[in-house]
């Protein structure tokens, strides 16, 4: 009999609470009508062109995830890719999805570890496009942004260029692996978890030594990073929000790593307060950033939509 998950459900309650608690004190100070107004000033149109950039935001993750994976059928990496949008908005964010990534590919393909691999390379490679792309953005702003910003990015791109290579030095792949070993027995795994874990190292080892298909997966997601700040742009300008892109980029790398910290339900609420305070810097008032963030949460929502249906699909056709 397993026994109750008391620690994931006080952390699910304090997630919940950190959402709730900062929603509720923005939308003390802010006027509900004022966003609600916001929100009803988009035209058809631009709601749809955001639509869009989302939709291709999703096609284009979709396959850079299958550069990691070439031997699966790009029809299942799609809609699996998509279902992880459902699990995102429903669960606790990225993590949840990408756990939902790794259980459903895996168990197609009787290769969890593998699968694994190709995630945490798919999220790293990632989080190198989307720092990369604010320390770009610093570069080209049109603020004077405290030095604390750029150092902490460069630091962060620094640890994550190191961690997607470091596992290609064959002595320090060997120590990874005998530790891992060690860990296992120490603890009394099951045997499974063990050879699915040494299946991970092995893929990820073999993923280090394949410098082209790494800086290619970083090239694409540097493409996927530039979609979602279209959206922003669009969006924003719609709303009088006068933004250069280069300074959206630093904006939007800095929320989305607020978002991805482990404090909040899908970063509600956090991402609300960030959008809030760093446009405060353009004299924008909190009632447009909060409509911002909300119409972004929206479009999350549609791509956790589509997300269910994908994965309704797999399910249906899996029976």
């Amino acid at each position: 009999m397993k026994s109750f998950p008391f620690k994931k459900v006080v952390s699910i309650i304090i997630k919940t609470g950190v959402s709730i608690g900062v929603l509720l004190f923005l939308f003390r100070h802010i006027d509900p009508g004022a966003i609600a107004a916001a929100l009803g000033s988009y035209p058809p149109a631009t709601v749809f062109a955001a639509i869009g950039l989302y939709a291709l935001f999703a096609l284009w993750t979709a396959m850079k995830w299958k550069l990691l994976l070439p031997r699966c059928d790009f029809g299942i990496v799609m809609k699996i890719s998509l279902a992880r949008y459902f699990y995102s908005l429903i669960g606790l964010g990225a993590v949840t999805g990408d756990a939902a990534r790794v259980y459903m590919l895996g168990k197609r393909e009787k290769d969890a570890g593998g699968i694994a691999a190709s995630v945490i390379a798919d999220r790293v490679t990632g989080l190198i496009a989307l720092i990369a792309m604010g320390i770009l953005g610093i570069l080209f702003s049109t603020k004077k942004v405290s030095m604390a910003i750029p150092l902490l990015c460069s630091l962060l791109l620094g640890f994550l260029l190191i961690s997607v290579f470091f596992l290609r030095l064959s002595g320090l792949y060997a120590f990874v692996k005998r530790n891992a070993e060690y860990f296992f027995r120490v603890i009394k795994a099951p045997g499974s978890a063990l050879e699915e874990t040494l299946r991970c190292l092995d893929a990820l080892y073999a993923y280090s030594k394949q410098s082209r298909l790494l800086f290619l997966s970083i090239a694409a997601g540097i493409v996927s990073q530039s979609l979602c700040i279209a959206c922003c742009c669009l969006l924003g300008n719609h709303l009088g929000m006068r933004v250069s892109f280069g300074d959206w980029c630093w904006i939007f790398c800095l929320v989305s790593m607020a978002v991805l910290l482990p404090l909040s339900i899908s970063g509600l609420g956090i991402r609300e307060g960030s959008f809030v305070g760093l446009l405060a810097l353009w004299g924008i008032g909190p009632a447009k950033a909060m409509a911002l963030s909300l119409s972004l949460f929206c479009l999350d929502a549609v791509l956790g939509a589509i997300g269910a249906l994908s994965h309704i699909g797999l399910k249906t056709r899996a029976k």
